[in-house]
């Protein structure tokens, strides 16, 4: 069990990692879990999540789908473009700057999981 759930880890952070290389014409449809979701759920691990283009969150729903974990997705009050080279462009910018963009929903109670697995884009670019 562990070595599928370290092999899904590998798989997460890799395909995570092209996420932001692919352009995306859809427009994203989620279902954000807020802060009140996540109290009634009663796993002991978490899988928080940010997505630009759909890719990572399609991992991270495999990874709760293997570890029955509660999922959270991480979304900025501002919503960042559709354009993946604005997205780019921000995204340097914002490193450059070192914001911390405000996200609309936190998660309160931490302490209650055993196990918190964090995916995101990278972003492959040298400032």
């Amino acid at each position: 069990m562990k070595k599928g759930i370290t092999i899904l880890i590998a798989i997460f952070m890799i395909l995570g990692c092209s996420a932001c290389k692919q352009k995306t014409k859809e427009k994203k449809k989620t279902s954000n879990v807020t802060q009140s979701d996540l109290k009634t759920a009663n796993s002991d691990s978490l899988i928080v999540y940010f997505s630009w283009s759909g890719h990572t969150r399609d991992l991270a729903k495999m990874i709760q789908k293997e570890t029955k974990g509660d999922l959270f997705e991480i979304v900025p009050v501002k919503a960042y473009s559709d354009d993946y080279d604005t997205v780019v462009d921000q995204a340097k910018q914002e490193q450059k700057d070192k914001a911390r963009p405000q996200i609309a929903y936190h998660i309160d109670h931490l302490d209650k999981y055993q196990t918190i697995y964090v995916g995101y884009p990278k972003m492959e670019y040298s400032l």
